[in-house]
């Protein structure tokens, strides 16, 4: 039996590997050098499956990852496509000084092998471990 710890353990390594796989692929294809520096796991997050930000410290960019973890409760390809959704952000400011579902975006993420999309369909709750009560859509 798993423990809420072991259960964020685990879901720390998937994002982490799924985070650093769409790196790669846009490094390798975009032929830029991306940063990331920080993977959270928030327990506040429960419409939104991950979120991308960006800040000044100092006189550089400090780029992170918020996965919630009370959505994510094991592996999924939800999992795999919000990290690689969230990458696509980063990798979209640090390329274009874009933000937001744009072109560029919907770019990067058919360069990460996805078809763009903002929301979750509502037969995907399940899968993505999140049973939803009032059927919003999850982005």
């Amino acid at each position: 039996m798993s423990t809420p710890g072991d259960t964020r353990t685990v879901v720390r390594a998937l994002a982490t590997n799924y985070i650093q796989e769409a790196l790669e692929i846009l490094q390798r294809t975009t032929k830029k050098r991306l940063r990331f520096d920080e993977l959270i796991l928030s327990g506040r997050l429960s419409s939104t499956m991950g979120l991308a930000n960006y800040r000044m410290v100092g006189n550089r960019y400090y780029y992170t990852i918020t996965i919630s973890s009370k959505i994510f409760k094991r592996d999924s390809i939800a999992l795999k496509e919000t990290c690689y959704h969230e990458v696509a952000h980063l990798a979209d400011w640090q390329i274009y000084r874009k933000w937001g579902h744009g072109d560029t975006w919907c770019r990067l993420m058919r360069k990460l092998g996805l078809e763009p999309k903002v929301y979750i369909e509502p037969e995907e709750y399940v899968e993505a471990g999140y049973i939803s009560v009032d059927e919003r859509p999850i982005s």
